[in-house]
């Protein structure tokens, strides 16, 4: 474990035990990416920290640009009362990095003895309400707040020391009462009493379990039919599961129990809104036309919900880029109400979960590129719409729990495969530092976290995705539909084959992954295996070929930010076009609306480039001229969609932008001139999602939708506005994505995607087993 240290310089006072930063013993708020800049520079006082550093340490595995650095060192000066033209705190050294100016004391540890200070949201976040100064905890709760452990088994089994809750039951105290003993053997002592049990074994997907209020049985959607159900099955062994909505069509998912246990809540994920269906069997009834992800209000009278239905089942919640959080009542009979609008706080909104005990409604926001990577947790207040951010670590993600004390936040971590813990401060609105958990898990990846009302029982959903490269049949028209088989299955590569670029001579380039490996780029010759291109530690993107040339442009951070690089096909050799700090932002604009790795769209010749920004919260597309140095002139705002506008795909001769655009609930492919004044000219028209592919000639564009939440390949004809089928996909648990064509085979390549779930668990135990030699015996001891 790292010692908590002090340090001082000045009239500033840095405690990293507690998280805090003290000028003029006055507490300074600043976000966990500022505070860890600033304990960086104090440590290596009076040395100059590289860049290269502080990305390592602070950003370890996260691809970001300088920016984002210069962002964070800029929030420093303003907290410290500095100016970069004549620093008394921190110099800038040139073309290097920055170093702490003052002289640094090192301070001697102190235990912490109140709850860490709340975080202050994002620059581009500032509409968010001032944050009240936390309150002093509990007497007795400080040691548990240091240990990742001891604080996840206080929380989650129900020993509750917070001043706004009622004891627990005495069987769940005991748990407490361990976890306040020394903790020099806690965490192995725990993890080796629990084991995880599986609690469903189909072939298919069974995800997004859901606990009874009284604990007995669970409620999950599964594909065992055919279509995505909602099944609710007793815990006790021989119980037998019972569909709630067998033969609907729904592809219903999300299941959740009214405070009661009477009802429960569900949506579709074709995005037909939410139900709600007696946990008995019943007639279902529609509350809302559109929606996902329903939670009830303890007293039962209201649901939150997010306005976009995810777009498949991987984990991650897929919310939509204009995706908000909405109130209804449990009787349907009144209009649902906004409860955060777009922009309010920057980037997607989903997930919402009504925190116990208080007023609150807490939710993920996948935030956009340049901004944070990963997801922050914010809450609002339906009453006052009141926001405030809970944290923005990079460990979160947008698959949590919130603790039924309302303690803390149970939460599957970003890069790892582990089970983290977020405690909450005393007053309900602040975030502590995320640790990790000794809970054992099990699964490629964990998502659809629950945690039973009793904080006694942890569930999960064990997922497995694997992705292939895919293809029609050769000999096709684009338009034209054909049998699809796999080109390059998963097994292939590892467990995901993905993002495909056709060259003129039918060689196929995508991204690869072995999973955790990071994601290189492999080449299919005709008639050869994949061999891999890129062999460094660094991750690669979004690969297409170079008109003209033997080589792909591929996005890749190689330690110095993200940039755009030529990659040989011969050699594997890599150049650098331009990096993508290049890029100033226009004026007025919050952020790039998604990463780079999805979100830039270049035209085949390399000439002409479009990117989505957001203003006000709706994103829209700009388009800049490239040169041999990167962009070459202003961006210029190309579309004006009040809804969103993203992912642009340029026609061969680079004088057409097409682009996905947001249509009520539903994203649809619309039409721009990249120069003329002409109106945007919307394409297709069908309920669903539509996510963008490429241009298979002068006429024809190749796109992926998902239509009551199947997902298909299609084309559209820019001059007839008809739509063809090239696919005949029929399960929900498959998506298909990155839709090319192949001029030389005639035939549509594409990923597409399996995702499969299993429901796990885990039982807090009442006390840790001792185990004794008579019960223990030696290795190699008869039996």
């Amino acid at each position: 474990m790292v010692p908590a240290l002090r340090y001082a310089f000045e009239d500033v006072e840095l405690d990293t035990g507690r998280v805090l930063l003290l000028k003029d013993d006055a507490p300074v708020t600043l976000e966990p990416k500022a505070f860890a800049v600033l304990q960086l520079l104090v440590e290596r006082a009076p040395h100059v920290v590289d860049k290269a550093e502080i990305f390592a340490v602070v950003w370890k595995d996260t691809a970001v640009t300088d920016n984002a650095l210069t962002r964070i060192v800029a929030q420093l000066r303003r907290a410290l009362g500095d100016d970069a033209r004549g620093p008394h705190y921190i110099a800038t050294v040139s073309a290097r990095g920055y170093r702490l100016l003052p002289a640094v004391r090192r301070l001697e540890a102190e235990a912490p003895a109140t709850a860490m200070p709340p975080h202050s949201p994002p620059a581009d976040a500032s509409n968010a309400a001032p944050r009240r100064t936390a309150g002093t905890r509990a007497a007795g709760t400080p040691r548990w707040v240091a240990a990742a452990a001891a604080v996840l088994l206080v929380a989650i089994a129900g020993g509750y020391v917070a001043k706004r809750r009622t004891a627990a039951a005495a069987a769940a105290a005991s748990i407490a009462d361990i976890a306040r003993q020394s903790l020099g053997s806690l965490d192995l002592a725990i993890a080796a009493s629990l084991g995880p049990e599986q609690l469903t074994a189909a072939t298919g997907y069974d995800g997004y379990v859901a606990y009874s209020p009284d604990g007995a049985s669970i409620a999950y959607s599964s594909d065992r039919s055919g279509a995505l159900e909602i099944y609710v099955e007793g815990l006790a062994e021989g119980s037998v599961p019972a569909s709630l909505t067998k033969g609907t069509g729904h592809q219903a998912i999300q299941p959740a129990w009214s405070p009661d246990g009477r009802l429960i809540a569900y949506a579709e994920l074709a995005g037909n809104g939410i139900w709600i269906v007696p946990s008995r069997g019943g007639a279902a009834r529609k509350i809302t036309e559109f929606g996902a992800h329903p939670t009830w209000s303890p007293d039962g009278r209201r649901l939150a919900f997010q306005s976009r239905a995810p777009a498949d089942l991987n984990p991650g919640g897929s919310f939509g880029a204009d995706s908000t959080i909405w109130l209804v009542d449990g009787n349907g009979r009144t209009p649902p109400t906004p409860l955060t609008a777009p922009g309010r706080p920057v980037g997607s909104h989903g997930v919402p979960q009504w925190m116990p005990g208080t007023d609150r409604v807490m939710f993920a926001v996948a935030a956009p590129a340049g901004v944070f990577l990963g997801a922050a947790l914010w809450t609002v207040a339906p009453d006052t719409g009141e926001l405030r951010l809970m944290s923005a670590h990079g460990r979160l993600t947008s698959e949590f729990a919130v603790a039924p004390d309302g303690r803390g936040v149970l939460f599957a971590a970003r890069d790892t495969n582990a089970l983290w813990w977020l405690p909450i401060g005393d007053d309900g609105l602040t975030g502590g530092e995320p640790r990790p958990t000794a809970l054992p898990v099990t699964g490629p990846t964990l998502s659809g976290v629950a945690v039973s009302r009793d904080g006694r029982r942890v569930a999960w959903t064990a997922g497995q995705s694997s992705s292939g490269i895919w293809a029609t049949a050769a000999g096709a028209r684009p338009g034209e539909a054909a049998a699809a088989t796999p080109l390059v299955p998963s097994s292939d590569i590892g467990w995901r084959a993905a993002h495909p670029s056709v060259a003129a001579d039918g060689r196929i380039a995508f991204m690869g992954n072995r999973g955790n490996a990071g994601n290189k780029i492999y080449l299919v010759d005709p008639g050869r295996p994949p061999r891999q291109l890129t062999t460094d530690a660094r991750d690669h993107f979004s690969p297409f070929w170079l008109r003209g040339e033997n080589a792909l442009a591929v996005l890749a951070n190689h330690g110095d930010g993200v940039g755009w690089w030529r990659l040989d096909a011969a050699t594997g050799r890599e150049q650098l076009l331009f990096p993508l700090d290049r890029m100033a932002r226009p004026a007025g604009v919050q952020a790039q609306v998604v990463g780079p790795a999805a979100g830039m769209a270049i035209s085949s010749d390399f000439r002409r480039l479009a990117v989505a920004y957001a203003r006000d919260g709706v994103p829209n597309l700009w388009t800049t001229t490239l040169g041999p140095y990167g962009p070459a002139g202003p961006l210029v705002q190309r579309t004006f969609e009040t809804v969103s506008a993203a992912f642009g795909a340029w026609s061969p001769d680079g004088t057409v932008l097409a682009y996905q655009c947001g249509r009520g609930g539903d994203t649809q492919l619309c039409l721009i001139d990249a120069e003329g004044p002409a109106p945007p000219r919307q394409l297709t028209s069908a309920p669903g999602t539509t996510f963008i592919g490429e241009w298979a000639d002068d006429d024809t564009i190749l796109f992926a939708a998902k239509e009551r939440a199947v997902w298909n390949i299609r084309t559209v004809s820019r001059s007839t506005a008809k739509v063809t089928a090239m696919t005949a996909f029929v399960e929900p648990r498959f998506y298909v994505r990155y839709a090319r064509w192949d001029a030389v085979n005639r035939r549509a390549v594409f990923e597409r995607d399996e995702t499969t779930g299993r429901l796990w668990s885990v039982r807090i135990p009442d006390r840790v087993p001792a185990v004794t030699a008579a019960q223990s015996p030696a290795y190699g001891s008869a039996r």
